[in-house]
């Protein structure tokens, strides 16, 4: 075999991904899922509809979610997870910045304004609202390290509610933003941390 076909060999190979069929199966019904939730809200979301655009069998989908309100709020989380960043800044005033400002930007995109709609609509009990709580105690794990870091340094007490905390900053978000309909800005961000966070 001449060096020549050997490289035309090396180049067609495919390369795979980490995680495997399985995280690419995941990652493409997941883009699907926000691609047809930007184009018509959750109404264009039927195992039907997704299946036949991300190629895979219906199966695939009612193996994994009860509904598809829960298979929309897992492609939301999966989102979220990917654009909405965590920093760690030496300061709990910091982080709360750098994550809100994140929460905002996500919120201005057209993926954060249709995610925001499908939640809304998504019914409440049953199968989907259990799937909903089940990623909020994942995210939380990521998120919850902030107030750790925060306890550690002696910024505040190990007895501070920080889910509540938490609660407090990103309600201020969307107060803002779906309520008073101006923009959730670094120094309207700024504002909020420094009534939640007292040196």
């Amino acid at each position: 075999m001449s060096n020549a076909t050997r490289k035309v060999r090396a180049k067609a190979a495919p390369v795979r991904r980490p995680g495997g069929r399985t995280a690419e199966v995941s990652t493409r019904i997941f883009d699907t899922v926000i691609a047809a939730l930007v184009r018509g809200g959750l109404a264009d979301c039927t195992f039907q509809t997704i299946a036949a655009e991300a190629g895979v069998d219906r199966s695939t989908l009612y193996r994994r979610w009860p509904d598809r309100s829960a298979l929309v709020l897992d492609a939301i989380a999966a989102r979220v997870d990917a654009d909405i960043a965590l920093s760690d800044t030496d300061s709990l005033a910091g982080d709360l910045s750098y994550a809100l400002n994140q929460l905002a930007r996500f919120l201005r995109s057209p993926v954060g304004r249709a995610a925001l709609g499908a939640a809304m609509e998504a019914p409440p009990g049953g199968a989907a609202e259990k799937f909903q709580r089940s990623l909020w105690d994942r995210r939380w794990s990521a998120i919850e390290v902030i107030f750790q870091r925060a306890v550690a340094r002696g910024e505040i007490s190990s007895a501070a509610d920080s889910e509540a905390i938490l609660g407090a900053a990103a309600g201020a978000m969307y107060f803002r933003l779906l309520v008073t309909g101006r923009p959730a800005d670094s120094d309207w961000i700024k504002r909020v941390v420094a009534v939640l966070v007292r040196p």
